[in-house]
């Protein structure tokens, strides 16, 4: 009975020694520096039987747990992980619709009584709005009226020539009349030239005739992603 009771309280020492020490390792781990200030987590490995524990390199009070012992091998790991590498590039985009090109074909031009280029652009592949503005002013007598003939020429679509007129009524010479129009290009691979071609005409014969002038001639492309036609 004595021996068995000595028994009884010498396992009931060990389970409370035993708690002692499982409550003093859970508060070490809680108050320890775990990972480090770096972000890295410091370990042992132990050699023979592959245990692994975690040590606090800052808690130079306990030896046991700031350093791995002589058959441990340290073990360092990052708690985030290590960046990974750069992924490949990406493709490239598409140019993107905005841009713009215009050009200043002078002011005061004589218009002459055959064809001829006024204005020009040299774009690249895509999709324009191509837009001619310019004033017509007529040089000749009061009775005689002026028409200005202008049309987009080069590659893409081009519409058809639009016309305005500077009237006969007109009391004296040096009126002028506006003109403006817009149409659509296209062009492929190498690109290519809008040009603005105008010609000058009398009014009552149809026949080429010097005798008006062009001024304030402008061209302009907008590039734009694609052209729905309504």
């Amino acid at each position: 009975m004595f021996s068995a009771g000595k028994r009884a309280l010498r396992s009931r020492l060990v389970a409370v020694a035993i708690g002692a020490l499982v409550m003093a390792g859970a508060g070490g781990v809680a108050w320890a520096t775990i990972p480090g200030p770096d972000g890295v987590i410091h370990g042992c490995y132990q050699k023979e039987n592959g245990q692994l524990r975690v040590i606090d390199p800052t808690n130079a009070g306990d030896k046991n747990s700031s350093a791995c012992k002589e058959n441990e091998q340290p073990l360092d790991w990052n708690q985030r992980g290590a960046p990974g590498a750069p992924g490949p590039q990406g493709p490239q985009g598409d140019r993107g619709p905005s841009d713009a090109f215009t050009t200043y074909g002078g002011d005061y031009v004589p218009l002459a009584p055959t064809q001829q280029r006024y204005a020009q652009l040299q774009l690249g592949p895509g999709n324009y709005i191509v837009t001619a503005s310019l004033w017509v002013g007529n040089d000749l007598g009061p009775s005689t009226g002026v028409t200005a003939s202008c049309k987009f020429t080069g590659g893409g679509a081009a519409p058809a020539p639009y016309q305005a007129n500077t009237s006969a009524k007109y009391p004296a010479p040096g009126w002028a009349a506006a003109l403006s129009f817009t149409g659509p290009a296209t062009f492929g691979p190498g690109g290519g030239t809008v040009g603005l071609d105008c010609v000058g005409l009398t009014s009552d014969t149809s026949s080429g005739a010097a005798g008006a002038h062009l001024h304030d001639v402008r061209l302009t492309a907008i590039q734009v992603a694609t052209i729905t036609t309504q």
